[in-house]
């Protein structure tokens, strides 16, 4: 755990030249919706997109939403 929290690659991410998409849980409190925005602002032209109902674990919460989103960004 504390090598996670004391790791910080916000100076080098602004290198990702790929499509992204950046997604998060409307109520994720442990990456909660600031950090996404954050993540997202520092890579070039990065989708965000924030899912309403999701937690730390929207994968599983809201499968649906998330499908949604992913099928989506890979069609445009």
């Amino acid at each position: 755990m504390d090598a996670n929290s004391s790791f910080d690659a916000l100076d080098r991410i602004g290198a990702v030249k790929v499509p992204t998409l950046v997604l998060v849980g409307d109520q994720d409190i442990l990456t909660p919706p600031w950090f996404a925005r954050e993540l997202a602002a520092a890579i070039p032209g990065a989708k965000l997109q924030i899912l309403e109902g999701g937690g730390h674990g929207f994968f599983w919460e809201i499968p649906e939403k998330v499908n949604e989103a992913v099928i989506t960004f890979l069609k445009t």
